[in-house]
């Protein structure tokens, strides 16, 4: 009966759905459920945000309508824009069946809000971390992916969050091997960003042990891949590997082509460098001599996307940025765990990097909010259906 009450409350007003959400974790540890409420939440939200005409919502809508009138087997490679995405094939063929643009958006927020707390909700019973160190866990998490990306952009952002998904489930509940496979193809066939991540979770072996050479050889060859990408020449797509890497290259080609260097993606570009700086060095600061014992190869892999967004985001603007993001979604783990050993905002070892970390993510929510509102977009909608979401819905 108290499912339909907390339902309820949620089609009210989501921000109450998110306070249900935060307290019944905290008294009952549900995770799951937990989780679903404040996906549920976000997503009604997104539902009512009216975005700006220039975002990529209304490019995803119109390639939405090519597959209104066609079978599920005949969805995949339909997608007018872009090859290889089959998951966005998927998740467009069944948004079509609804035809409905702030449905859309609303799936995005739901997808990745879920997974995103549900990781922070089931870390936090596994190892029973206090309210205090969860609830600052899940704060940080919330500020880390913009939310425009989720809700509007959609695709990157969902599969960071699908992909960060896969890697917690390996690596802290000891998921086998095939399928964490299984759950990384699914994100990389909704975005091929992907690929790079992938390569450096199979290189993590051999990283690991020779972290300086790694390093360097990681900086040097992505400069010149990024540097030099215009003159590589697209070869066959004959096969699934040749469309991917045809994907990447002529991805990689369109991004360097036009990336932005105007104040605001620069302030954005070091604004996220620094965030995921000051998190991915907090766990290392916090441990016993920098000996990071607790899941060392979730952070060995977050410091290996750090590497590569800041080899990309000089070559690729904001697009290279997106790799912070990944970084940031990794490092949350060690994070929650390095609070354990040295409070949050404590006095002490790690007080500087903490003030860092709270002004990076308060600057970042801010900004995302800023966004926003860019152009014709409409934060008042989006705030306003947290408030009172049936109210928003009336045409």
């Amino acid at each position: 009966m108290y499912i339909f009450v907390i339902m309820a409350f949620i089609l009210i007003s989501p921000v109450i759905g998110i306070v249900i959400s935060v307290l019944l974790f905290a008294q009952k540890h549900f995770s799951r459920l937990s989780a679903i409420i404040f996906g549920t939440s976000m997503a009604l939200m997104m539902y009512c945000y009216i975005p700006d005409s220039g975002n990529d919502i209304f490019r995803h809508f119109i390639s939405m309508n090519s597959y209104k009138n066609i079978p599920l087997w005949q969805c995949f490679g339909n997608s007018t824009f872009q090859s290889g995405v089959f998951t966005w094939d998927l998740w467009l063929w069944v948004m079509a069946r609804f035809n409905n643009m702030q449905l859309l958006q609303a799936s995005g927020a739901f997808v990745a809000y879920t997974m995103l707390t549900w990781m922070i909700f089931d870390f936090a019973c596994l190892n029973c971390l206090k309210m205090k160190q969860w609830i600052t866990t899940l704060l940080i998490g919330v500020t880390i992916v913009p939310i425009l990306d989720i809700g509007i952009g959609i695709r990157y952002a969902n599969a960071f969050i699908i992909a960060g998904y896969a890697f917690y489930r390996h690596y802290i509940k000891n998921i086998g091997i095939i399928q964490t496979i299984c759950v990384l193809l699914a994100a990389v066939f909704l975005h091929h960003a992907i690929i790079p991540i992938i390569v450096a979770w199979v290189a993590l072996p051999f990283f690991s042990k020779h972290k300086g050479i790694c390093t360097l050889a990681t900086v040097v060859l992505l400069s010149l891949f990024t540097g030099y990408v215009q003159t590589v020449r697209i070869g066959s797509t004959d096969t699934i590997v040749g469309m991917l890497c045809n994907s990447v290259i002529g991805t990689t080609q369109v991004y360097t082509s036009y990336a932005v260097t105007s104040f605001h993606s620069l302030f954005t570009r070091y604004l996220q460098m620094i965030f995921a700086g000051a998190l991915l060095t907090r766990p290392y600061v916090a441990s016993s001599k920098g000996d990071i014992t607790q899941n060392s190869k979730l952070w060995n892999l977050s410091y290996i996307v750090f590497i590569v967004g800041a080899s990309m985001s000089f070559n690729l603007g904001s697009n290279g940025n997106r790799f912070f993001v990944m970084s940031m979604l990794l490092s949350l783990i060690s994070f929650a765990q390095s609070i354990e050993k040295r409070p949050f905002l404590d006095k002490r070892k790690c007080c500087c990097l903490d003030i860092a970390i709270v002004f990076c993510a308060a600057g970042s929510f801010a900004l995302y909010l800023y966004n926003m509102n860019w152009g014709n977009g409409s934060l008042a909608s989006f705030l306003l259906g947290g408030i009172a979401a049936p109210l928003m819905m009336i045409p």
